[in-house]
């Protein structure tokens, strides 16, 4: 059984002829067997700080620093999983976050698109952007795993989605100071190759449930758009898409960060 710290000084690129044969033996033995190796399943946390005050925990984002054969691993998955979902179109067609030919570019560029096309139309437009608190910790295995047996996975794959999910284990460590190791009972860890993918395949149906509005996403950030005659129509469109979104994240075990949920309205 391995160490974590052992694979984050080991020269993988050095020793990839040698490393090659055994790496790629483990790696189609684990996707056969549907089970994720237990000793790939620590994260080393490191808080990084995004803004505000540093002296305030809210304002760091924990990254999971994972052994580098373990996100090799994640992207032989990765890539398997991404590949089914686009050739057979499940990703809903406003999700631009971690797919090919898209980025947060042709996300503003849809959004934008379809606000100036409504008011040279001399309608309104409106637009609710939602925002997600700690939206990979919140990744429920069963429901995830639920919506993957619809989408036609099998036994084995939902057995090692299953077993990448469960049983982790994380510490924090800041400079030379180590927190006690503790199981992690939910969630996708940040700083991974496989959770962008398995968020949005969490998210990838809310586009079935919203009639009134246009979706634009990146990963989690969400933004319904809704145009109309008259600022009532706009109103009454996004006010039913507002209720049906969060009910789909009620659904879905996710919580809406409300100080960034944001209104904007165009018009002449």
């Amino acid at each position: 059984m391995y160490d974590i710290h052992t694979f984050y000084a080991l020269p993988f690129k050095l020793a990839k002829d040698i490393l090659v044969v055994p790496l790629t033996h483990i790696i189609n033995k684990s996707l056969l067997s549907g089970t994720f190796p237990s000793s790939w399943k620590v994260g080393r946390v490191t808080p990084v700080w995004k803004k505000g005050p540093r002296d305030d925990w809210n304002n760091y984002r924990p990254i999971s620093c994972l052994s580098i054969p373990a996100k090799i691993l994640e992207a032989c998955a990765k890539s398997q999983i991404a590949d089914f979902f686009e050739r057979n179109n499940l990703f809903g067609t406003g999700q631009h976050g971690f797919r090919p030919h898209r980025s947060t570019t042709s996300a503003l560029v849809a959004m934008t698109s379809a606000w100036t096309d409504a008011v040279d139309r001399n309608h309104n437009a409106g637009a609710l952007a939602f925002d997600l608190s700690s939206a990979f910790d919140t990744v429920d295995v069963n429901i995830l795993c639920s919506k993957l047996a619809i989408y036609g996975f099998d036994t084995v794959s939902l057995s090692w989605i299953r077993s990448y999910l469960t049983n982790r284990h994380q510490f924090v460590q800041v400079g030379n100071i180590r927190s006690k190791t503790l199981k992690v009972n939910t969630g996708c860890p940040q700083g991974s190759v496989l959770s962008p993918i398995l968020f949005i395949i969490l998210t990838a149906d809310i586009e079935d449930w919203v009639q009134h509005s246009e979706l634009s996403s990146y990963a989690d950030d969400i933004t319904a758009t809704a145009t109309g005659l008259t600022p009532t129509d706009v109103i009454v469109k996004l006010q039913k898409s507002a209720h049906t979104i969060l009910s789909f994240f009620a659904s879905n075990g996710l919580v809406v960060n409300t100080n960034k949920t944001v209104f904007l309205f165009f018009g002449s």
